[in-house]
């Protein structure tokens, strides 16, 4: 993808501190000295994207596009987002569309990407636990203070 020079780093360019720009241009995105130059040379720098792990996360968007049911448009929103080839985002996409059950404590549910799945520790079983404790220390108290 392909993403316009800051004005700050284009403005030392401009100014002749050309080291200065190159410098603040790859802390700014991470990308190597010589892309640096030639991003500045031409006015835009290219991110080359990661291609996303097994298990990551699809794009909100393309999130969307599956819950309705659109499957080519899904693929069409990874391709966007992660620069990947046909088949890897198609291969994503099944992945996630596949995958959206996930096994937690032996039971299946249906999880977000980025939900937690809730706690079994239940109110009653926390107030249980709670009366518990204060029974024993109830208990143990006059045996301390013997």
């Amino acid at each position: 993808m392909k993403y316009p020079i800051p004005p700050e780093v284009l403005a030392a360019w401009n100014h002749g501190d050309q080291m200065g720009a190159i410098r603040e241009l790859r802390d700014r995105t991470g990308i190597g000295l010589k892309e640096a130059k030639e991003a500045l040379e031409s006015g835009e720098y290219t991110l080359a994207l990661p291609p996303p792990q097994p298990g990551a996360a699809l794009p909100p968007a393309a999130l969307a596009a599956m819950a309705s049911g659109q499957k080519i448009e899904a693929i069409k929103l990874v391709r966007e987002a992660t620069g990947l080839g046909l088949k890897e985002a198609k291969d994503a996409v099944e992945a996630a569309a596949s995958g959206a059950a996930t096994s937690v404590h032996g039971a299946t549910c249906h999880l977000a990407p980025g939900e937690v799945p809730r706690s079994r520790l239940s109110g009653l079983g926390i107030a249980l636990l709670v009366g518990l404790v204060l029974v024993v220390l109830l208990l143990a108290g006059p045996l301390l203070g013997r």
